[in-house]
This record gives C-alpha cells, structure tokens and sequence, in this order.
C-alpha cells in the first residue's frame, strides 16, 4: 500500500508539480474500494500496482531508449503478466511501445533479457492449461458457456454505470473519481477538437482519467481486469465486492 500511494505520488508531481502528487493520493484517499483490496486477500492492489509500474517503465523508456530501461520494462511485465491470469493482455501494448521505439530509432536493439523473456513467459500458458481444465475455476454462472464473450458487454455495462453513479454507502465506490474521469474526458476532448489545448494539461487530464478508470474499476469484479465481458458466478458481487 505504501509503494503503491508513493508511486502515485511520483507520477502526480510529474505530471502536474509541485502539487500534483497530493492530488492523485488525495483522489485516492476517496475511494474506499481501495483500502478493502488493501486489507484483503486478493492481487487487485499488487495488481494495480504492476500495471502503473509497468506504464511508468515504459514511459522512462521511450524518453530515454536505452537498454538499462528496455530490460527493467520487459521484467516488471513479465511480473505483472503472472500477478493475475488477466493481465497477460498488458504484453500487447508493452510490446507495441517497443517496437514504436525501434520504429523511430530505426534500429532493432535486442538485449540478453529480452531474449529471455519467452522463457519467463512459460507460466502464463501453463495457467491457462490448469484454469481449462475445470470449469469451476473461472466462477460462471450457470447460464454462461464461456468466461469471455462480447455478448457480455451490454449487460456488464449497466452494472458498472450503476457502481460508478452510485450514492449508496453499501457499494464502495468514489463519486468524486468518477465526476474527474466524466468532467476529464470532455475536457480532453473539447481540447483536441477546437484544436487549442496545451501538451501539458492534456497528459495531466489523460492520466487523470487512467487514476480514475483504474482505482474505480480495475479490482471491480463485474469489469475489472476483464475487458468488459467477464462474468461472474454469483451475483451478490454487485453490492459487496466479493464472491
């Protein structure tokens, strides 16, 4: 918990200093969901974790394309690909920044660890082999086929609207993140269309929008970490949280 609110308060002096790294902890502190992952058992908080460790990493290394940072990005996802089955899909657009990277250095720099990777990979497969193995492991309900499918969206979609608007004391959500992600997003938007907005606040509005989308949804359980088209097998996640 203490890295995790250190990392956020290095990247909120970054983007937004010298003030920006009490915003983000601040923006933090208003959601209780984050103190419940905290305090349990589950990988949401670790999770988290990785996934903002991994985008600073990336960042660092398209400033500064060396192999030092190459080698310390492609580590902390390999980390973060097996701290949860799901986040195996954060390879795809680790694995895009790169090869931008080499796109516009034109050249192709392939470490020792990088070469090494494949192999440190092998226990994302091996999971999916023991999670096909039985059913029960993905927590579907009765009436679901299979634990991904689009025709999940809609449905989860209402779910998630529901926690995010929410007044209720029983759903631990953040009212204020979700008016800074809705009042960040026509920002950002309104910005890029009249064409007349700053580099600056835009990266600070983005980014806001990812504080908020990750720490309200991520370790939700009808969204988070699931594209969207997860479902569960019990439906009393809804207003608890958990299973």
């Amino acid at each position: 918990m203490l890295v995790f609110l250190a990392l956020m308060y290095r990247l909120g002096c970054h983007l937004l200093p010298p003030y920006g790294g009490y915003l983000a902890v601040t923006l933090l502190a208003t959601s209780p969901l984050l103190s419940m992952n905290a305090t349990s058992g589950g990988f949401d908080l670790l999770n988290l974790l990785m996934i903002f460790s991994v985008a600073w990493a990336g960042y660092v290394y398209y400033q500064r394309r060396d192999d030092l940072h190459l080698n310390l990005l492609v580590l902390l996802t390999v980390l973060l690909a097996q701290t949860r089955y799901e986040s195996a899909l954060y390879v795809l657009p680790v694995a895009l920044c790169i090869v931008v990277v080499w796109w516009q250095s034109k050249e192709v720099r392939i470490t020792k660890t990088l070469v090494c990777v494949p192999l440190l990979m092998l226990m994302v497969p091996l999971q999916q082999i023991v999670m096909q193995a039985d059913e029960r492991y993905w927590q579907m309900r009765d009436a679901a086929d299979v634990p991904f499918s689009l025709e999940y969206i809609v449905d989860n979609w209402w779910h998630a609207m529901h926690f995010f608007l929410s007044l209720s004391d029983r759903l631990p959500n953040s009212l204020w993140l979700t008016l800074c992600f809705m009042f960040a997003l026509c920002l950002a938007g309104y910005s890029v269309i009249r064409g007349a907005w700053s580099k600056d606040l835009t990266v600070f509005l983005v980014d806001l929008l990812r504080w908020s989308w990750a720490i309200s949804v991520y370790s939700w359980p009808i969204i988070g970490g699931r594209l969207m088209i997860w479902r569960r097998h019990d439906s009393s996640c809804l207003s608890s949280g958990f299973k």
